[in-house]
C-alpha cells in the first residue's frame, strides 16, 4: 500500500485506515509493547521510550519492512491504493536491501505527484485540439457537399 495513515488497534498491530497490518520484523513480541510512547524512525525502527525508575530508556521493538517488486508495471492493483507482486516476480526488502528505500516520516502523509494547474491546462488543450478538429471535419463535410452540388 502507498496509504500511510496508520495506528495501533486494539490487538497492538500497526495497521492502516482499512485495517490492514504493516510488516514488522519483531524484536520484542507485540503483546509485551508498552500502549504508548511508541516512535517510528526514518530507517523504520520502531522504539517505545518507556521510566524504568527514575531513568527513560529508549527500548528496540522492531522494525517496519518495505517492499518494492522488481518491475514496478508487473504489479496488480487491489484497489484502494493496495498492490499485490505476481507470483514470479522479484520482491525487495528494506531489511536486505537498505539502499533501495527512502525514509519513513512519522505522522505525514504522501502527497499527490499531480500537478493540478498543469492537468488542468492539458485538460483545456486537449478540448480545444478536439474541438478545432471536428470544426475541421465539419468544414471539410461542408466542402464535399459544395462540391457535389457543382457537379450535378
Amino acid at each position: 500500500t502507498r496509504n500511510g495513515a496508520f495506528h495501533m488497534d486494539g490487538e497492538k498491530n500497526i495497521v492502516n485506515d482499512q485495517g490492514y497490518p504493516v510488516y514488522i520484523d519483531y524484536t520484542i513480541p507485540k503483546e509485551e509493547w508498552p500502549d504508548k510512547g511508541i516512535s517510528i524512525a526514518s530507517n523504520g525502527e520502531i522504539r517505545a521510550t518507556v521510566e524504568t525508575g527514575t531513568d527513560i530508556e529508549q527500548i528496540f521493538l522492531g522494525r517496519i519492512v518495505l517492499f518494492t517488486p522488481g518491475n514496478t508495471d508487473s504489479l496488480i492493483s487491489l484497489g484502494e491504493g493496495r498492490y499485490l507482486p505476481p507470483d514470479n516476480g522479484q520482491l525487495y526488502n528494506s531489511l536486505q536491501n537498505e539502499e533501495m528505500f527512502g525514509d519513513i516520516h512519522q505522522y505525514y502523509l504522501e502527497s499527490s505527484n499531480v500537478d493540478l494547474t498543469q492537468s488542468f491546462a492539458d485538460m483545456i488543450m486537449a478540448q480545444r485540439a478536439y474541438s478545432l478538429n471536428a470544426r475541421a471535419v465539419q468544414t471539410t463535410d461542408e466542402i464535399m457537399n459544395m462540391i457535389d452540388d457543382i457537379k450535378r
